[in-house]
């Protein structure tokens, strides 16, 4: 079972806000606390989870990319261009197709709904739908 928060906080004899404040580089953490919390955490290989740290935060690092279509090479550099700049800006992919069903499009924008941050319709899929936008 993964290491939580409240284990790292246990195991190096500090409280959870604590430990959390440590994670998240804050200034106000004595050398010896941050120290501490490092350990256990390595020890433990605690990683952070992050659908938690989305609640806190209201970001979940995540762009959405919604196609009319992913077969195909248009559509596979599309994807490989999109995740490679989603990366370099520190972000994860969520790809989505609707097979040109304007049902199945509104279906993957529910789904993304609170699970990216931004979903980003290709124009065929908006121009299918009506123009209509995502959120």
């Amino acid at each position: 079972m993964a290491a939580t928060i409240k284990d790292v906080a246990r195991r190096a004899r500090v409280s959870i806000a604590s430990v959390s404040r440590t994670l998240n580089n804050s200034s106000s953490v004595t050398p010896g606390v941050r120290e501490r919390v490092l350990r256990a955490a390595s020890r433990l290989h605690y990683t952070p989870h992050a659908a938690a740290r989305s609640l806190i935060s209201r970001r979940t690092h995540t762009i959405g990319l919604l196609l009319p279509d992913i077969h195909g090479e248009y559509f596979s550099e599309l994807i490989r261009g999109v995740d490679r700049a989603a990366r370099a800006r520190g972000l994860h992919l969520l790809v989505s197709s609707t097979h040109g069903n304007n049902a199945e499009a509104a279906d993957a924008l529910r789904s993304m709904n609170g699970r990216v941050d931004g979903p980003h319709e290709h124009p065929r899929t908006r121009r299918h739908r009506g123009g209509v936008r995502g959120r």
